[in-house]
C-alpha cells in the first residue's frame, strides 16, 4: 500500500502525525522504511509495535479484526502488494484521531471509502474504529466521496476557525434535525449551496432537506444516536448509530461537516450496516 499525504497534514498534533506514518506503507511497498530503515514489512512490524499497546487485548472496534496488534499485522499481510490507501482528511481532538482514506485494493476499480479513529494513550494506539463503505461509480451529485471542494480547497483543518463554534453549530443541527425532526434546522445551519459528497445525496441544502422529510415519513421510528464527536477547526465529524427501528441492528454512519461563518457549507459520509456478529465481540460505537 501506498500512502498519499496532503500537505496539510503537518498542521495537525503530532500524535496524529505519527500515526500517519504508521499507515504509511512505504513500510510495506518500498525496498526500505523511510524511519527505521528496515526492509518492508520488518519495518511496518518495529512501527507498529511501538504504535500499539504492548498487551495484546488492545481494543479493536472494528467488525472485522481481532483485538491486538497481531491481527493488525495479519490483516495488512493479507492485502494485494500493488494495493494503496490515500489519506483524504485528518482531525484531531484530544486523544482521538481520525482518517478518511480511500483505500483501493485493485488498482483501476473503485475503492472504499473508509473512516478509521484511533484513541491514543500514554504514546501508544489503545483503541480503534472503522466504517468502510464501497466507492459507487456514479453519486448523485457527481461529486467523489473526498475532494475538498469549497475555498480553500484544502483537507488541512484551519488554524484560524474557532472549533467551539464549528462543534456547537454541527450539534445543535444534528440534534434539532434527527432528534426533534425539525426540517427547519436545514435552513438554519446549512448553506444553501451545500456541497455534498454523500453519493445518495445532489448538492445543496434543499435534496438534504427533502431526503431527511422523506425518512421521516417512511421510517417513523428511525433514530440517530450519537457515539462520538471530533472536531478541529472549521471541521467536525459525528459518529453516529442509525436505525430505522427499535429492533434494527442499523448503520454505523460517519459524517464530516466543513463550517464557515456558522454555518455548513460542505458535507462526507462514511456509512456501513452494522452485523450481527463482530470478530471481536465489541461494539461499532
Amino acid at each position: 500500500m501506498l500512502l498519499v499525504l496532503s500537505a496539510g497534514i503537518l498542521a495537525v498534533p503530532f500524535c496524529a502525525q505519527i500515526l500517519v506514518h504508521w499507515l504509511s506503507v512505504d513500510a510495506l511497498k518500498s525496498s526500505t522504511d523511510p524511519l527505521t530503515g528496515l526492509r518492508n514489512r520488518r519495518g511496518f512490524y518495529r512501527s507498529a509495535s511501538k504504535l500499539f499497546a504492548a498487551e495484546t487485548r488492545t481494543l479493536c472496534l472494528s467488525v472485522v479484526m481481532l483485538d491486538g496488534s497481531d491481527a493488525l499485522r495479519a490483516l495488512v499481510e493479507s492485502l494485494p502488494p500493488d494495493s494503496h490507501h490515500t489519506v483524504e482528511h485528518v482531525v484531531a481532538d484530544g486523544d482521538l484521531v481520525l482518517f478518511q482514506t480511500d483505500l483501493v485494493i485493485t488498482p483501476g476499480t473503485k475503492g472504499l471509502a473508509t473512516i478509521d479513529v484511533f484513541r491514543v494513550q500514554d504514546g501508544k494506539i489503545a483503541e480503534h474504529w472503522d466504517t468502510l463503505q464501497q466507492e459507487p461509480e456514479q453519486t448523485a451529485s457527481g461529486n467523489d466521496m473526498f475532494a475538498t471542494l469549497t475555498s480553500p480547497r484544502t483537507s488541512a483543518t484551519s488554524a484560524t476557525a474557532n472549533t467551539a463554534l464549528s462543534r456547537a453549530v454541527v450539534l445543535d443541527y444534528f440534534t434539532d434535525l434527527t432528534k426533534h425532526r425539525d426540517l427547519r434546522a436545514v435552513d438554519r445551519y446549512v448553506a444553501p449551496d451545500l456541497v455534498q459528497h454523500d453519493p445518495a445525496l445532489a448538492d445543496g441544502a434543499a435534496a438534504t432537506k427533502a431526503a431527511y422529510a422523506q425518512r421521516f415519513k417512511a421510517d417513523p421510528g428511525f433514530t440517530a444516536t450519537v457515539a462520538s464527536v471530533v472536531a478541529e477547526g472549521d471541521y467536525v465529524v459525528v459518529h453516529s448509530h442509525y436505525r430505522n427501528s427499535a429492533g434494527d441492528l442499523g448503520q454505523s454512519v460517519y459524517e464530516i461537516f466543513r463550517v464557515q461563518h456558522g454555518k455548513i457549507v460542505e458535507h462526507w459520509s462514511d456509512t456501513q450496516d452494522v452485523p450481527a456478529t463482530s470478530a471481536n465481540g465489541n461494539t461499532m460505537f
